[in-house]
């Protein structure tokens, strides 16, 4: 069972939500309750839950600020809640790690399958803590092969074309002109040599250099996102989760957890 903390300030909403929403149906427990941010921090810091569903504006310290002072160090799925006029707040909160918003009223069905992507969110970072240290090696694999196997000159052609300008924004359109085919033949092409069509191995393309980027935590993510070629943080985001399973705020959590929890050369010799 997941343990859940509900972060909010209006009583009658706290209390509903604990009592009303069928929490056991869905694998959770709520574990405790705080009325404003601050106190969230310190039940946070004592009952280390797994999942933390918070409104943002709350007295004392929002539940951004909340969010932002604890979730490096303790590792939780964040939920945050909020009415239609924070909803830019809201999407601030998923730079944060937060893995879904929603506005009020909330109904279940919506905290239901934001319950399940917390789930997702909170098996994939088991897993991937319990892979060996070549894991990242592994994941950026199945997001695209590192060596690829390609007969046709046209299709390394293709290849070497992505390579050079996938920082820019680039379609098959552009690569059919240059040698003088149609879209659609090189797109079958390409499928039949790598088993990707031109956009899906882009986007793929594009993710695996974002992987690289990410373990430098002085780059923001939305820089990141520029750099790839995907100006839209929302879509870079979305893109970024379609092939990895995580959001990059996540993936770079992780890959920082793992790089401390590893031992040195010194203690490996002990």
């Amino acid at each position: 069972m997941y343990k859940v903390l509900l972060v909010e300030d209006e009583e009658r909403i706290r209390k509903g939500l604990r009592a009303v929403f069928p929490w056991e149906k869905y694998g959770c427990v709520v574990a405790g309750e705080a009325e404003n941010g601050q106190e969230g921090i310190e039940r946070i810091r004592e009952l280390r839950p797994d999942i933390v569903l918070t409104d943002i504006s709350m007295p004392i310290v929002s539940g951004l600020d909340m969010v932002a002072q604890t979730i490096e160090e303790y590792h939780y799925a964040a939920i945050v809640l909020t009415v239609y006029s924070d909803f830019e707040y809201a999407r601030s909160s998923l730079k944060l790690g937060a893995v879904d918003y929603l506005t009020k009223p909330l109904r279940n069905s919506e905290l239901a399958e934001a319950l399940g992507r917390a789930g997702v969110y909170l098996e994939n970072q088991k897993r991937l803590m319990r892979r060996p240290s070549n894991s990242m090696a592994d994941l950026k694999a199945q997001v695209l092969a590192p060596s690829m196997e390609v007969s046709s000159e046209r299709v390394r052609k293709i290849l070497r074309y992505i390579e050079k300008h996938y920082r820019k924004k680039i379609r098959v359109g552009d690569m059919a002109g240059e040698l003088h085919t149609s879209a659609g033949y090189l797109n079958q092409l390409l499928k039949e040599e790598t088993g990707y069509t031109f956009n899906d191995y882009l986007n793929r393309f594009r993710i695996l250099k974002s992987m690289d980027l990410l373990e430098d935590d002085q780059q923001k993510i939305y820089q990141i996102a520029d750099a790839v070629g995907i100006g839209d943080y929302k879509y870079f985001v979305s893109v970024f989760e379609k092939y990895t399973g995580m959001t990059p705020t996540n993936y770079r959590r992780a890959i920082n957890q793992k790089s401390t929890d590893e031992p040195s050369a010194g203690e490996k010799g002990e």
